[in-house]
């Protein structure tokens, strides 16, 4: 269903929008006939759309504010037949998405601009606040704090900064509010592919509805693939209309929207890849583990039984400590000629005669301890058997 949705959507950018494109010139060379291509079809009367939900505004000069109220500020104006999307309600007011002319703040401090492309910057602290942008343009009575951004995060400054702020497009979670009384439901978002909205008179907005409705839709699928397991995400059909989208001249909002989506989707995709390469890495690491298990295992099976023996190996006098029999200490060699250990005779070893083992290969009964003098063994046997 997800694909066929998107090949919609496909079909709709390529056939479409140069319909769209070819009655918006015929709109403005012919000012005084409607525009017959038709985007969204009004609700049906009496019925409200679920939100988030396309309206159009139907009074002149109607008050944007910075919340659902008149005690809050204004942000900027509508006029009849401009075109919102609504997202939510709140009593009498409806909360939608900035229209055109309004903006926001953030304070200067926490911002470095690009020095290639001076209208971009990056935020450069945690936790920074984006004010509504009043409508008499002074940012100290700009109070209502739409969100925040953090270190990294982009903005899009709009060529004017007072009183250590700058101006700067409102982000993607900021919101304004307008009175419920002055906004006409048009149809449901999840509804647009299918949903057409009549506009007349030449209105240059039914174009960017048009291409706000197709981002929509598209910003539907891709919530739809972040709620999957990271494993299980694919945005490949989904970027290309996206893009799309993001590079038209004639998109608007649609066009910022669709290049905020891009930039999510790019850092969703980091994921996914990090994520694989965490699951790579567990998997050689856990198999390396198991590797190394199999070795100590294997190098075990091969190490002789040593039995009642403390130590094997060929015997010998130490020239470490001397040959006076108040120093005398032996060693035990392996078959290369290392030292395995050290040993002295105790008990009824001490008084046999040792000379006869002397290059023999022989067992020591005893215990073993630490020598600190070598940092090696020390074996003091009690008893000591030739072996061949």
């Amino acid at each position: 269903m997800i694909v066929r949705f998107i090949s919609i959507i496909i079909v709709l950018l390529i056939f479409v929008m140069p319909a769209m494109t070819m009655a918006q010139e015929t709109a403005a060379s012919s000012p005084n006939k409607p525009i017959q291509s038709i985007l969204v079809k009004p609700a049906e009367a009496n019925q409200m759309p679920t939100l988030p939900y396309v309206a159009q505004i139907v009074g002149e000069n109607i008050q944007v504010r910075s919340g659902p109220g008149t005690n809050y500020y204004v942000c900027g104006k509508l006029n009849k037949n401009d075109i919102v999307r609504v997202v939510s309600q709140k009593a009498s007011w409806s909360c939608v998405l900035p229209p055109p002319g309004c903006f926001s703040w953030i304070a200067k401090q926490y911002v470095k601009i690009d020095s290639n492309d001076p209208s971009n910057g990056t935020v450069t602290s945690e936790n920074v606040n984006v004010r509504a942008g009043n409508s008499d343009g002074m940012p100290l009575h700009s109070s209502t704090v739409q969100g925040t951004l953090n270190r990294g995060d982009k903005v899009k400054l709009m060529g004017e900064e007072q009183s250590d702020y700058y101006k700067i497009q409102p982000p993607s979670f900021a919101y304004v509010w307008v009175s419920g009384e002055f906004v006409k439901p048009l149809g449901s978002v999840a509804n647009i592919g299918q949903t057409v909205i009549e506009i007349k008179d030449g209105n240059s907005t039914s174009v960017e509805a048009g291409m706000l409705q197709q981002y929509y839709a598209l910003e539907k699928l891709v919530n739809a693939e972040v709620t999957k397991p990271l494993l299980e995400q694919n945005y490949a059909k989904v970027k290309p209309p996206l893009a799309f989208l993001a590079e038209s001249k004639t998109a608007g909002k649609a066009a910022r929207f669709a290049q905020y989506q891009l930039k999510r989707i790019e850092g969703l995709e980091l994921a996914v890849k990090i994520n694989t390469q965490l699951q790579t890495q567990d998997k050689q690491l856990k198999q390396a583990m198991e590797n190394i298990q199999k070795a100590v295992e294997a190098r075990k099976a091969e190490q002789p039984s040593l039995g009642k023996f403390a130590a094997v190996g060929r015997f010998r006098i130490s020239a470490i400590y001397g040959e006076e029999p108040e120093f005398r200490h032996y060693e035990i060699l392996d078959t290369s000629g290392n030292i395995i250990c050290f040993a002295v005779p105790e008990g009824a070893a001490a008084e046999a005669n040792l000379d006869k083992y002397m290059n023999k290969k022989v067992g020591l009964v005893g215990t073993i301890s630490p020598n600190p003098e070598t940092s090696g063994a020390l074996v003091k046997f009690t008893e000591i058997d030739q072996l061949d």
